[in-house]
């Protein structure tokens, strides 16, 4: 009769057949990082080109009754690679185009046209996008493509394009064109939407702003994503703080927003935002005022330990404890918030290890129904031009909560900067 393993054997045999199958990561690390200084493929006074290189491995444990996973154990191998062209051809004109090539071997459903990774939002029109969903996923894209004109304070730019509205962290209720999420750590470019942005310097610190963002043709029928934007956004400084205001339509939806980040006691950093919409109710010929805002707190100690926590108020979302599958699985294209619940809680931190190496926490909390849901990020410089990246995100067992049928991860990266 055979002994039975034990559970530190069983964890052991886990760790090595995910090792194995993710070899190919470790072993290119060494070859990548001989170049150690980081340097533009190719650049001269008017062209820039630059490149960036991510070699990904992912292990997943799904919950019995996860929704987003085919298997209850996976493994799996991603790479990307990102071309980057900036051309200047005078003091006034200059060109930006982002060419993006991804491949994934992971099983995934729902399919991954289905979650937004190829559009990037409802904001992006998908004329330049090609995508296989039967695994391996191979998607190309182009994510930015614009045309600018600067001349004596004043700034016009015409197509594919990053639009930033946030003045806070983890919840950005303004951040409405293609945000990041909450849980991601590595923000170096922001996807691009097909949008027209006229801006002007007001006085010293002082800018105008005015966004026509076009919607996405292929959205599905019956929501708001097939419909434009047009915004005007002012922001100037005052004291220690910056802020802004915004008002326009949203999908055709009536839109007023502000925002404000600074420093009281040059000790407490605070950021703030909110917005409200006139939107549609379901179902009915009738309209409702829809508010959402985030505060936050945010201090960093000369050790280099930073502490951020923000509190996030969705108009969008309900206020109960628990969500059946078809809540969980419900087309939310006319929220402006991806989240379910009412309130939320996130705690984050960061360290600086050492010179090389910097270390974050996330801790994410709904106040509702006590659901909550863990990541942990660790970065490593290996030279001037590569790091190695490794991530954990711990989501809770909550039965029928928005993180219930969210896998577990352990996920490493090496990027390449070239």
């Amino acid at each position: 009769m055979k002994e039975r393993p034990l559970e530190s054997d069983i964890t052991q045999m886990l760790f090595f057949k995910w090792l194995k199958n993710n070899a190919c990561v470790f072993l290119l690390a060494p070859l990548i990082s001989q170049q150690s200084v980081a340097a533009p493929l190719f650049q001269s006074d008017a062209f820039d080109f630059d490149a960036i290189l991510r070699l990904g491995a992912l292990s997943e444990t799904a919950p019995k009754l996860g929704l987003l996973a085919q298997r209850q154990s996976s493994y799996s191998q991603s790479a990307s690679l990102r071309g980057a062209l900036n051309y200047r051809a005078t003091d006034q004109w200059s060109f930006q185009g982002h060419g993006l090539v991804f491949y994934d071997n992971r099983d995934q459903w729902p399919p991954v046209n289905a979650s937004g990774l190829c559009q990037s939002g409802v904001t992006r029109h998908a004329i330049f996008c090609e995508q296989h969903d039967r695994a391996p996923i191979v998607l190309t894209d182009i994510d930015r493509l614009n045309l600018q004109y600067a001349h004596d304070g004043m700034g016009v730019t015409i197509g594919r394009q990053a639009i930033n509205l946030a003045s806070t962290f983890y919840f950005s209720p303004n951040d409405i064109f293609a945000p990041f999420g909450s849980s991601n750590f590595y923000r170096i470019y922001k996807p691009g939407v097909d949008a027209f942005r006229f801006n002007r310097d007001v006085g010293e610190l002082g800018q105008f702003d005015l966004f026509l963002v076009t919607g996405n043709p292929s959205a599905m029928e019956g929501s708001v994503a097939d419909r434009g934007s047009l915004l005007i956004h002012y922001s100037n400084v005052l004291g220690n703080f910056e802020w802004s205001l915004m008002g326009g339509t949203v999908y055709e939806q009536a839109y007023a927003a502000l925002g404000l980040q600074g420093e009281l006691f040059n000790w407490l950093g605070v950021r703030a935002e909110g917005q409200l919409v006139n939107q549609d109710k379901p179902s009915k010929n009738e309209q409702m005022i829809v508010k959402s805002y985030t505060v936050g707190l945010e201090h960093r100690w000369e050790n280099s330990f930073d502490l951020r926590v923000e509190y996030y108020f969705n108009g969008y979302g309900k206020k109960q404890t628990i969500f059946s599958i078809p809540e969980l699985l419900a087309n939310n294209s006319n929220n402006l918030s991806p989240y379910l619940g009412r309130e939320y809680l996130a705690m984050g931190q960061g360290y600086q290890l050492s010179a090389l190496t910097y270390l974050q926490f996330l801790w994410m909390f709904n106040v509702n129904n006590n659901a909550e849901i863990f990541y942990m990020d660790i970065n490593h410089s290996l030279s001037n031009n590569t790091e190695f990246n490794m991530s954990v995100s711990l989501p809770d067992k909550h039965a029928s909560s928005e993180f219930s049928g969210l896998s577990r991860t352990l996920g490493v990266e090496l990027r390449a900067y070239f």
